[in-house]
């Protein structure tokens, strides 16, 4: 996976939780796997095409969902997921996924991300079909969350394209 492509994501969602939550943030090993991988209790997926194919999943554990769905509603409490938290995690990821593609764009990667998909449950396991994914975590201070990119660069790429 081409690694300003991916540099590009990292800070797309470094930035936005600076920005809108002010936590702690470091970010973890990335590791690859051709494998299912396990969702945590809240994903967020988008799917991605232009220059750049395949899947970003925003995966967060149940503190950070709930941390950040309630900073995003004016510091209302939340108990379980409801419309309101999880439209909160949608629109959270979708700015993440709006800022990496504008800044994309910027280095020469025209791509545009699908509507987001709202995963909930526990010991839930995605596949990203064919494309490695890079699972890189960030741990914060409000909890931790992982963002897992499925993708291929559609301009460097010489092997088969459906």
């Amino acid at each position: 996976m081409n690694v300003k492509i991916v540099n590009e994501f990292i800070s797309a969602i470094l930035q936005e939780l600076e920005f809108v939550t002010k936590w702690s943030i470091k970010v973890g090993k990335p590791q690859a796997t051709d494998t299912l991988f396990s969702a945590e209790k809240a994903s967020i997926f988008f799917g991605v095409s232009g220059d750049i194919k395949g899947q970003v999943i925003i995966s967060f554990d149940e503190n950070s969902a709930k941390k950040l769905a309630s900073i995003m509603n004016m510091n209302m409490s939340f108990v379980g997921f409801n419309g309101l938290a999880r439209n909160a995690l949608e629109e959270f990821s979708a700015k993440v996924m709006h800022r990496a593609v504008n800044q994309l764009a910027a280095i020469g990667y025209g791509s545009y991300t699908t509507p987001p998909a709202v995963i909930i449950g526990e010991k839930v396991f995605i596949s990203t079909g064919l494309i490695q994914t890079l699972i890189v975590p960030v741990f914060t201070s409000g909890g931790n969350l992982w963002l897992n990119l499925g993708l291929r660069d559609v301009i460097e790429y010489t092997g088969y394209d459906e």
